[in-house]
């Protein structure tokens, strides 16, 4: 729900990725049934955000005009809005085998930059006027796929791509919407000391100012400037808990390098301070052969990690 009216304020909801559904017909569905009962509960008296998970086959399918209309429509019906898209999985994320997978496409292709674009142009015609938007991305992708220099350049090229898509959508719409990169476990960003290295040495770097600047026209300081407004980092408590990294230190160096946080996600992680046989027994049924369940382990000071 909406923590007060005022247009750019935080918004906090919930992400509907907790229900299953790939095309656009069954997510609509879904919310159909979901949406009214949770807000009825959480926010009876005022509109309502809505965090909106889509994958591939249903973002192509929603840009289409009448599809756009008839969720204006509904959303319109129930007093709710839509200011933040969940485009990390680009493909099934419900009852299949996701693992590693649900990185792919990832950022070296441009399929991924495809994808994350047209989901941009959905939240720009669905974000309310005076109010700023972020979807969320996966961070580059899995680890093992990053080790090659050519492949960090390629991931590079095509975020500054997408934040020239992003600048041409705010000159068109008036809408701010920034990428919101997650860092997880086992992932090419899985730190938010990798994740602050590479805004800086590669996001925000020469480079990157120098291919924003001739894609959108700006010159190098406001294209730089365009750079931090938007690109930013979804900061997923969760990820950072299994990192055993100190959260205050984190914000502290995030804003130190210029890096907005422009998502935050409220999600737990399982704390085990000793395996044994019984914890063992415990955790077994969590490997239930759909999820990567990243664990890290702190031995003495020493992480180590476990896909």
């Amino acid at each position: 729900m909406r923590l007060d009216h005022l247009p750019g304020a935080p918004h906090l909801t919930y992400c509907t990725n907790i229900h299953a559904g790939e095309s656009w017909a069954d997510i609509a569905a879904s919310l159909a049934i979901h949406l009214p009962k949770i807000k009825a509960q959480t926010s009876p008296d005022r509109p309502m955000g809505v965090g909106l998970r889509l994958s591939g086959i249903a973002a192509d399918t929603l840009i289409e005009p009448a599809v756009m209309a008839a969720f204006k429509a509904f959303l319109a019906d129930h007093d709710a809005y839509v200011f933040t898209i969940n485009a990390f999985p680009y493909g099934p994320f419900h009852g299949v085998k996701v693992k590693q997978e649900v990185y792919q496409p990832d950022w070296s292709t441009d399929e991924r930059l495809r994808f994350t674009n047209t989901a941009a142009d959905i939240l720009a015609s669905l974000l309310p006027d005076g109010m700023s938007g972020s979807v969320s991305t996966v961070p580059g992708t899995f680890k093992p796929l990053a080790e090659q220099p050519p492949m960090v350049e390629a991931m590079t090229r095509r975020y500054v791509a997408h934040a020239a898509h992003l600048v041409q959508l705010e000159r068109s719409t008036g809408k701010v919407i920034a990428l919101s990169i997650e860092p997880e476990p086992c992932c090419f960003l899985e730190t938010i000391e990798e994740t602050v290295r590479y805004f800086s040495d590669h996001l925000f770097g020469a480079a990157a100012v120098a291919q924003l600047a001739e894609a959108t026209g700006l010159d190098a300081m406001a294209a730089r400037a365009a750079l931090g407004r938007h690109l930013g980092v979804c900061y997923d408590v969760c990820h950072a808990a299994v990192e055993f990294e100190d959260p205050r230190q984190s914000l502290a160096d995030l804003d130190e390098a210029g890096i907005l946080i422009t998502k935050l996600q409220l999600s737990s992680a399982l704390a085990v301070p000793e395996v044994d046989t019984s914890t063992e027994a415990q955790l077994t049924p969590f490997d239930e052969g759909v999820y990567l369940h990243q664990v890290i382990e702190r031995r003495q000071g020493v992480l180590t990690r476990h896909v």
